[in-house]
């Protein structure tokens, strides 16, 4: 069965992060990135929004406004 890939994006590995990402991995490839800071690649994070099939932003706040931003641009659903 093909399992759809998707990134998921934070910035803190609190207990409840844990827990959604450990639940999305039973049905999802899941890629994770941990923006701990600003300076963080663009291209990097250009290229992973392009190659999977959906964004999870884990919060809305400055970590997730280019991952997300990005997905729109390419039509990428986003959560």
């Amino acid at each position: 069965m093909f399992a759809p890939r998707l990134l998921f994006v934070h910035n803190a590995r609190t207990y409840f992060v844990r827990l959604d990402l450990e639940l999305l991995k039973e049905n999802y490839q899941v890629t994770e990135i941990y923006l701990e800071s600003l300076w963080y690649s663009p291209l990097k994070i250009f290229r992973l929004v392009r190659e999977h099939d959906l964004i999870y932003g884990w919060f809305a706040s400055w970590h997730t406004f280019f991952p997300l931003l990005l997905a729109r641009l390419l039509g990428k659903p986003s959560l």
